[in-house]
């Protein structure tokens, strides 16, 4: 934290604790090409993941969301 104009304030150029990745590198998983899909909606069991850096695993009781800084009402 820092101060400023006596009130705290988060670093924003601090480093934020990371989750863990699972897997740790890159998931590809695309069931489906492209001419396969013919239905006007996607069944869930065929959607695809991208994810370059892998998938972070959260904690949904632990993890939280704050939005501030450069807008018109900070929220979490």
């Amino acid at each position: 934290m820092i101060q400023t104009n006596g009130h705290e304030a988060r670093d924003r150029f601090a480093d934020p604790e990371r989750p863990p990745m699972d897997p740790p590198s890159g998931l590809r998983r695309i069931k489906l090409r492209p001419h396969e899909m013919g239905d006007a909606r996607t069944a869930t069991d065929d959607l695809f993941v991208l994810a370059h850096l892998g998938v972070p695993r959260v904690d949904a009781r632990k993890w939280s969301l704050r939005i501030d800084g450069l807008v018109g009402e900070p929220t979490s």
